[in-house]
């Protein structure tokens, strides 16, 4: 699609959200996916922005869940390329060297600073998806 003026499309009517899942380490990369999915999402799990915006040309997800620090394409610039191209989905930044108040002053619609207790990344992520959705349907 890059040179098309076509958006890809996000599906309408699915009883599940699908994450997309922006880490490059492992750990974590294990850890979220296996929390999430036990709360009936997908994810997708990519392991830099790049990865990320090749995903997105084909469908867009319910959310973006990334850390900020990743090889090649940061998390910073995968943002500012999503806010251009697709500022409808909602971006949780994930950090253990960000603040928390300058990614929400950025435009961030959550931060989650690393370590997490994967409780309150659970909730954030119900949270942001629930918030999208009450907006869809206004």
């Amino acid at each position: 699609m890059p040179g098309s003026s076509e958006q890809p499309e996000k599906r309408t009517g699915r009883e599940v959200a699908w994450i997309l899942l922006v880490e490059d380490d492992p750990l974590v990369a294990w850890l979220v996916p296996h929390a999430l999915a036990r709360e009936g999402y997908i994810l997708i799990i990519v392991a830099d922005g790049r990865q990320a915006l090749r995903v997105l040309e084909q469908e867009l997800p319910d959310l973006i869940l990334s850390d900020l620090r990743l090889p090649r394409m940061d998390g910073w610039a995968l943002f500012q390329e999503v806010q251009a191209r697709y500022p409808q989905i909602p971006f949780i930044a994930m950090s253990e060297h960000a603040d928390s108040k300058e990614a929400i002053r950025k435009g961030f619609d959550a931060y989650v600073q690393k370590p997490f207790d994967i409780r309150y990344l659970v909730i954030t992520v119900r949270w942001i998806i629930h918030e999208a959705k009450q907006k869809e349907q206004d």
